[in-house]
């Protein structure tokens, strides 16, 4: 699921979390901002299934906002492993 926030903001985040031993997809929640001439996203990223309270990574990138829309992700979690 994605929310556009105010203050040039928008949260992504799944809204089906699978516990299924067997997946080990895992799952992201995503924040972006765009406070002025950057845009930051703060990604952290969990494991799946029987680890899924595993954290296996978080990350911070940045960017000048004004190639912010050719590096938002567009299908989903997938898009975001650039």
């Amino acid at each position: 699921m994605q929310l556009d926030l105010e203050g040039y903001a928008t949260t992504l985040f799944p809204y089906v979390i699978s516990q299924d031993p067997s997946d080990d997809g895992g799952w992201v929640v995503s924040l972006d901002w765009t406070p002025g001439v950057m845009r930051y996203q703060a990604d952290r990223k969990f494991l799946g299934g029987r680890n899924v309270k595993g954290l296996r990574t978080l990350e911070l990138s940045e960017i000048k906002s004004e190639q912010a829309d050719e590096y938002r992700p567009r299908n989903g979690p997938k898009d975001m492993i650039q």
